[in-house]
């Protein structure tokens, strides 16, 4: 994960700062640019209960109708909890050179934001669609596919966050976090990409692009 949130009591304060993860670096060459902040939305965890909650927008609820996992095999079908989430946005022209769909798998909510990251800690009553720094962003997506045009290629994954994995996550019964393995493993280990894994037939050329 690139951004971590940090709310280190009950005073209505939170901080959010990069991981030291390389993400940019990371991803360009393949196509991807990440987010230049972390994703917020309301459609988010909360903290206490009744009417005592406090909203959480870091901690972004993907829940099923935001989600199409129909390229890969199977669907979570239910809530992915992803937090401080980056978003992903496509390079058309750098996708064409290395033959690669961007498949997006799961978004945030319309009413989203991509927040400047703060120098500070800030107020968790700041951190809204209209507060300072907020950028909307409607449905950005937090899970992309990286699909090759060649099937004998190996496809990869994009989470915006690795928290759905971790422990204490995969457990919880009121999210699909367990589910999604199951997809992924379902999906990038089948016995047939093994199979094709294994194979060493040459790559055709590819043709040039015609000029008009």
């Amino acid at each position: 994960s690139h951004w971590l949130t940090d709310v280190p009591g009950t005073d209505g304060w939170a901080a959010i700062a990069p991981t030291g993860f390389l993400e940019p670096a990371l991803l360009a060459p393949l196509g991807v640019e990440p987010s230049p902040g972390p994703v917020l939305d309301v459609l988010c965890e909360s903290l206490g209960s009744g009417g005592g909650q406090l909203p959480q927008p870091w901690r972004v609820r993907c829940i099923a109708p935001n989600q199409d996992f129909r390229a890969l095999q199977g669907q979570p079908n239910a809530t992915l909890v992803l937090d401080t989430p980056t978003a992903f946005l496509p390079d058309p022209e750098r996708l064409d050179e290395l033959a690669l769909d961007f498949v997006p798998l799961a978004s945030a909510g319309p009413e989203a934001w991509i927040q400047t990251p703060p120098t500070g800690p800030v107020e968790l009553a700041a951190l809204t669609p209209s507060g300072r720094g907020a950028v909307p962003a409607p449905k950005p997506a937090l899970a992309a596919l990286l699909a090759p045009r060649d099937p004998r290629r190996g496809s990869l994954v994009l989470l915006g966050s690795a928290s759905p994995l971790i422990d204490g996550e995969l457990e919880r019964e009121d999210c699909a976090h367990g589910a999604l393995v199951d997809v992924l493993l379902a999906s990038l280990a089948s016995p047939e990409r093994l199979v094709a894994a294994r194979l060493r037939a040459p790559e055709p050329e590819r043709l040039p692009s015609m000029q008009p």
